[in-house]
């Protein structure tokens, strides 16, 4: 499996590790006091 497949694959919203969500599904989700966010911005952005 490539590098990009990985990344872009249609298991990447299925991993289990990781919750793709859409605006409304993450307004939600963040609200609640058992989440973890990860900004992954770098430093210049």
């Amino acid at each position: 499996m490539s590098i990009l497949s990985s990344l872009f694959g249609i298991n990447t919203a299925t991993d289990d590790a990781i919750t793709v969500l859409n605006a409304n599904q993450f307004r939600t989700a963040v609200q609640h006091k058992n989440v973890q966010l990860v900004d992954v911005r770098t430093a210049r952005e």
